[in-house]
């Protein structure tokens, strides 16, 4: 049995506090290094869903190449690796550790850290909730002929990603309106909602910064969260006011086919009023 030694993968949002594990590194004196990555990576949208999947892969797969040429004797790689990707995507120090097959303790360590059962891909919430207001969205505009949606996506401004959201339009001389998914069912944390009502927040202020979109109406579509986790949500909805012109609260599928019914009302008449001021 030899002294190896092991870090873990992980991506952390700091200011959320939160982290989800995507792997392992293990390192033996003898057979070397292995490691182990997660291959559902898009998981950690469960705790950032603004963060871009494809670059954070590419990470990933670097530091697979890097462990898996590394030669046997290079023990201070771990030290290294875990110097050099400190933010965002983080590879811990390593920890010290018996290893007799480094195999079994890859495998072993997985089990325990990453994956404790058989992996199952699953969208987080936000992404099902964002999936299904475009869908509802879709199926509301049948009673516009001329209406338009759109998925933006993310846009760089000024460095900083953002998610615009999903756009509406009823005509091709009315205004438009962003939509702005929020999904609270997933977080057991209130002071998380917190967090994810400010990432909202600053879509909504930095889209206003993208010339194309910064004369849209701004709307806030939220899936309530779970009653036992909902001691901050009249100050999550409090906040989201202050910076969207509305805020909608859907708690099943009803209710969200209701308040997208609504928003679209409101954006037709508020394009009406528009057009008779300045007729």
């Amino acid at each position: 049995m030899g002294l190896g030694a092991y870090s873990v993968v992980r991506y952390a949002d700091d200011v959320g506090d939160q982290r989800i594990n995507l792997g392992v590194l293990v390192w033996h004196p003898v057979d070397g290094y292995r490691c182990r990555l997660s291959p559902a990576v898009d998981r950690v949208q469960a705790i950032d869903p603004r963060i871009t999947v494809q670059p954070l892969k590419r990470q990933l797969e670097e530091i697979r190449e890097t462990v898996t040429h590394a030669p046997a004797g290079e023990k201070d790689l771990l030290i290294d690796l875990g110097k050099n990707f400190r933010h965002g995507l983080v590879i811990s120090s390593p920890y010290p550790a018996k290893i007799s097959s480094v195999d079994e303790t890859l495998e072993r360590l997985y089990d325990l850290l990453v994956s404790p059962v058989p992996e199952i891909r699953r969208a987080s919430s936000q992404r099902v909730f964002a999936n299904r207001l475009q869908r509802t969205i879709e199926a509301s505009l049948e009673g516009w002929p001329r209406g338009r949606v759109q998925n933006i996506g993310t846009k760089n401004v000024k460095g900083i990603p953002v998610n615009v959201g999903i756009r509406t339009q009823l005509s091709q001389t009315g205004r438009a309106a962003l939509w702005h998914p929020l999904s609270l069912q997933s977080e057991a944390k209130p002071e998380a909602h917190l967090v994810s009502a400010k990432s909202i927040i600053l879509d909504i202020f930095k889209s206003h910064e993208i010339e194309h979109y910064k004369r849209d109406i701004q709307y806030v579509a939220v899936q309530a969260p779970r009653a036992k986790s909902a001691s901050k949500f009249g100050e999550v909805i409090s906040c989201l006011k202050h910076a969207a012109d509305s805020v909608f609260v859907a708690t099943d599928d009803i209710t969200l086919v209701d308040r997208v019914q609504r928003g679209l009302r409101a954006l037709e008449n508020g394009a009406e009023r528009s057009m008779r001021a300045h007729g």
